[in-house]
């Protein structure tokens, strides 16, 4: 959650080697500004955009855009503040990730760390939809990327805020069919709209109790000059939505007893995992125990409905973005029949080029561009490449193996399996059911009779 948090570190696919060089690198930069931050940072709790605001520059250290306008083609969109595209300017478009699962119940918001933008935590999203079989959505802060802005707490939250509310007011999707995940910094707005939203799920990792606790075990007493920010120890409580929290005994940015202190204030259904050889900035993909475990064995993932998010053409339109060049293309004009926000009046909305003239088929160019990309990322990374069709279509039998899953033994493949291995965990915990209007029994079969361990031991691939 500080300097050395990110460039992909934070559970992307392209994550660097764990260790003390990672972490230790959080360090350096955070004690080199922090007494001048403090100070600079005790008279206002939010400084005005363009300010010396020195404790929000050292918590959002904005890295070099990885990305352009041009890339990740019909996965890459602007969402207006209003949600209304003909009442903002282009500086007040956020340009969010949108990765489509064909007919996945559940829809994964992801907001990453701190030192990393859109482009470097693109290939971890990506992993997110194949595994959990999920759709994802992942924000853009401000100053990060294609961002305009300054990022400070208020202004990270209130980007967090307009992507949900494009996900619950454009998109329609339900609640409870919503998972909210946040990573070291991300836990902040995770848990800020965590704390207002029944969602059905909310994941954490290297969560912290707040700013202010966490330079107090830097610092000690000069903590209590600076205004706090992102109090997660004050919302959790209020938690409604089962949490999962998955913190590293060798996390040496955020301690432990962080990650504890927050899941024994939560009053909902919980689980605590603590795997013994997870840093901060561990890759969340290399040891399965550290994230997909714990997510398959608490959550009903995956599931299926019959209904796919239906996404406005004008989210696609590049001119939303400040980044865009006038000369590149035109446009023509056309009228949007799509869910929108209440009083968004789209009748001159204007589409952007290389999408189907028949908006019911968005769903499915969105679907083949996406495709598109992860071959893309199997070319350049070096891993086996798909069967022929698409990549989100294809059988779990056909799938890829899973980049941490080792070749079975002969005769000792996933149809002899007992069951899957027990992450380290607090307590005792029941698998989240499929939805909250099951009631609260804590069920690990639904009325099927289906055993979602078994379920979850055959679902362990990705790309």
């Amino acid at each position: 959650m500080v300097p050395g948090d990110g460039h992909g570190l934070c559970g992307s696919a392209g994550a660097s080697k764990e260790g003390s060089s990672s972490s230790s690198s959080s360090f350096p930069g955070l004690l080199g500004c922090s007494n001048v931050a403090e100070k600079a940072s005790s008279s206002s709790s939010r400084s005005p955009v363009g300010s010396l605001d020195l404790v929000s520059r050292v918590l959002f250290p904005t890295p070099k855009c990885s990305y352009s306008v041009e890339d990740f083609p019909g996965e890459l969109i602007w969402v207006p503040r209003s949600l209304n595209p003909q009442t903002c300017t282009p500086e007040e478009c956020i340009p969010c990730l949108f990765l489509l699962s064909p007919s996945a119940r559940f829809l994964i918001f992801y907001l990453h760390s701190n030192a990393e933008d859109l482009g470097q935590c693109y290939s971890f999203c990506t992993l997110l939809r194949h595994q959990f079989q999920a759709h994802v959505l992942a924000v853009e802060y401000p100053g990060y990327g294609l961002c305009p802005g300054q990022a400070d707490e208020e202004t990270v939250t209130e980007n967090a805020f307009t992507a949900f509310r494009f996900i619950r007011e454009v998109l329609c999707w339900p609640l409870d069919g919503i998972l909210i995940l946040g990573r070291s910094i991300g836990t902040g707005p995770a848990l800020a709209i965590a704390s207002k939203n029944e969602v059905y799920g909310v994941i954490l990792i290297s969560p912290f109790l707040s700013v202010k606790e966490v330079v107090k075990g830097l610092l000690g007493p000069f903590a209590y000059f600076m205004a706090d920010r992102f109090p997660n120890q004050d919302r959790v409580h209020r938690l409604r939505s089962p949490l999962l929290i998955v913190h590293g005994k060798l996390d040496k940015v955020v301690p432990t007893w962080h990650g504890e202190n927050l899941y024994h204030a939560c009053k909902s259904r919980k689980r605590l995992v603590v795997p013994d050889a997870m840093h901060h900035n561990s890759n969340l993909y290399s040891d399965p125990n550290f994230f997909v475990l714990p997510m398959l064995q608490f959550f009903a993932l995956p599931d299926f409905c019959f209904e796919d998010p239906r996404l406005p053409a004008w989210a696609f339109d590049k001119r939303l973005s400040t980044h865009y060049n006038a000369t590149a293309e035109n446009t023509s004009v056309v009228v949007v029949g799509l869910p929108v926000a209440d009083n968004c009046k789209l009748e001159s909305c204007q589409k952007p080029s290389g999408l189907p003239e028949d908006l019911d088929v968005l769903p499915a160019a969105v679907e083949d561009a996406a495709s598109a990309a992860v071959t893309k990322f199997l070319n350049r990374t070096g891993l086996p490449a798909l069967a022929p069709g698409r990549a989100d279509m294809l059988p779990v039998a056909e799938a890829p193996r899973s980049l941490f899953e080792p070749e079975p033994e002969e005769g000792h493949g996933f149809e002899e399996a007992a069951e899957l291995p027990e992450p380290a965990c607090e307590g005792v915990f029941l698998k989240v059911p499929r939805t909250h209007k099951s009631g609260p029994a804590l069920v690990e079969t639904d009325d099927t009779g289906v055993d979602y361990s078994l379920v979850a031991q055959r679902l362990l691939v990705s790309i």
